[in-house]
């Protein structure tokens, strides 16, 4: 909106220095759309560390995140410790963070990151996941899920041929510690692809706020984005 234009003869608007200055005549009706505007423009330019934001539908008290860090703290059956995670996502909850974003959570329990990760799925325990989100949301607190595939970057001691977009091995320092892998079938993406909805779905069922896919770090979705690991032409 034009605010100088939408000022009326009878009132004007001044933004010298981003203040927004009024001049009303003596009985002049003021456009109530200039002051919803104006509203709108000091809270999106309000970036200060304790201003709240919106990130979709999820409230945000204040600009202080705490990013996605892998706990390895799941169980033998890749639960949650729903108790030790709670302690420490509460602490942290506690010191006044704004949005806490959880590390790894698997969608496929036969493709794991690394020993010990936690999975979403349909054979989890869901009150050690509620568990984790209750110390998490606590202190008005939004936590959001991050949900991860790991791709060819799997320990070669939790999976002999693991799949990739192409069959290109991890190199560098690094690489003796993974296995070569597959090309992904356009079955195996499809089925991938869909491996995503229920650790979604579930997530929000369990309470949290929103999630997050894991894109960085070597991962599949971050190895399709990569010429160098992604030489598919289909």
């Amino acid at each position: 909106m034009d605010l100088s234009k939408t000022a009326s003869a009878n009132h004007k608007v001044n933004l010298e220095n981003g203040i927004d200055v009024f001049h009303f005549n003596a009985g002049a009706q003021p456009d109530l759309r200039i002051f919803s505007t104006i509203r709108k423009r000091k809270a999106a330019m309000d970036t200060s560390m304790d201003a709240p934001i919106d990130i979709g539908t999820a409230h945000i008290k204040n600009r202080l995140i705490k990013p996605a860090m892998s706990e390895q703290l799941g169980d033998r059956n890749n639960n949650p410790k729903g108790d030790e995670l709670a302690a420490l996502y509460h602490r942290w909850a506690e010191g006044g963070i704004g949005l806490m974003i959880t590390g790894n959570i698997m969608v496929d329990r036969n493709a794991l990151g690394e020993p010990s990760n936690v999975v979403l799925d349909e054979q989890s325990n869901l009150e050690q996941f509620r568990m984790w989100v209750k110390g998490g949301r606590s202190n008005d607190v939004k936590l959001f899920a991050q949900l991860n595939h790991p791709g060819k970057q799997i320990p070669k001691f939790l999976h002999t041929q693991p799949m990739a977009p192409s069959a290109i091995p991890i190199s560098g320092p690094l690489a003796s510690g993974f296995n070569p892998p597959r090309e992904m079938t356009i079955e195996d993406i499809a089925r991938v692809i869909a491996q995503f909805a229920p650790p979604a779905r579930l997530a929000k069922e369990v309470g949290f706020d929103a999630i997050e896919l894991h894109g960085a770090h070597g991962y599949l979705i971050n190895q399709f984005l990569s010429p160098a690991h992604n030489k598919r032409k289909d």
